[in-house]
This record gives structure tokens, sequence and C-alpha cells, in this order.
């Protein structure tokens, strides 16, 4: 509860959770997701009765093969008391494609982090990559034209522009510039 009168505190209408704990040097599990699905569907729960919506910001590592899929589509699944924060970026960079998985997953998604990323940059399953890979929206290789349309054609009304880099002074204007021309 104590989650819930924070949120209320501020005023949120979300709560998010950016991490899932396990150990970085090892691949993320089947069991790691199923624990955080039961943690997620029980604290979504609560959080709803109480006006807040829970949402889960994937990283990449969810992208281990689980049966015919991965283990972010278990967790799409599975997940009934909470939605979900896509960064384009982190979809990516797990081997994703992030406006197919808004289409397949639709509904799901409530919100949109827009990171772009450098063309070439190679994928990873740890959740971890170059910062100086963040590049200006709509120069890389995420489609964020297509993942806005998309977004938008679903009905998703928050969009974080999100930049890392140690060119973030520059490039934020360039990709707030980029979207009003979208």
């Amino acid at each position: 509860m104590a989650a819930v009168y924070k949120a209320q505190s501020y005023g949120a209408k979300f709560a998010t959770v950016y991490w899932i704990p396990h150990e970085f040097d090892k691949p993320f599990t089947i069991e790691h997701a199923k624990a955080a699905v039961d943690v997620f569907n029980t604290a979504g729960k609560i959080l709803r009765e109480n006006g807040i919506t829970l949402q889960y910001h994937p990283h990449g590592y969810e992208f281990q093969p689980h049966e015919d899929g991965t283990i972010l589509d278990y967790m799409l699944q599975n997940v009934t008391d909470a939605t979900f924060q896509m960064d384009v970026f982190w979809i990516k960079q797990g081997g994703g494609d992030p406006t197919g998985i808004l289409k397949k997953y639709e509904g799901k998604f409530t919100s949109v982090h827009l990171k772009d990323r450098r063309i070439g940059s190679p994928n990873s399953s740890n959740g971890a990559a170059d910062k100086d890979t963040n590049v200006v929206l709509g120069t890389g290789d995420v489609g964020i034209a297509s993942v806005v349309e998309e977004a938008k054609r679903q009905g998703i009304r928050y969009f974080f522009v999100e930049d890392e880099s140690e060119r973030v002074l520059k490039q934020v204007p360039a990709s707030l510039l980029y979207l009003h021309g979208l």
C-alpha cells in the first residue's frame, strides 16, 4: 500500500517498473518472468483499485527464447492487471520490432519512450547498450515514424523523448523538430 499512498500523494496516474531483479551477467529466465508476472498482477490490481495504472518498461533482456516466442511474449500474454510502457530503443536492442509488437499486442501499451538507435548497432539481450548509439529521432533503425503512427492509431497518448547520449543538448531539439513534422 505504500506505493499507492506515495503515487496518490504526487497525483500520479501511473506507477512504472523499469527493471526486474536478476543477475546482470546471466540470462533473464522464464522463472524470473513468472515471478514478475505474479507481482505485476497482484500489485497492478491493488493500484488499479486506487486509480493508478501499473506499467512495466521492458529493457530488451526479455527477448530470451521461450516456447514459440520470447519471454516478453509470455509476459505480454500473462500480465492481466498491469500495462506496458514501450521503450522502442530497448525493444529494438533486444531484437524485436517495435511496430510489430505494438500491432501484435494492441491495447497492452499505455505509453511509449521514443529513443532512436544508430543504424548498424548490434543487438544485445542483457539490457545494456552503448549510450552513444542514441541518435536523433528518425535517423536510426528503430522506425520512429511507424511506431508513432501505430501508437496514435491505438490511442496511446503518452510519449516521452529520451536521449542518453553525450549529445543530448543538440539531439533533443532536432528530435522534437522531427516529431513535429510527423
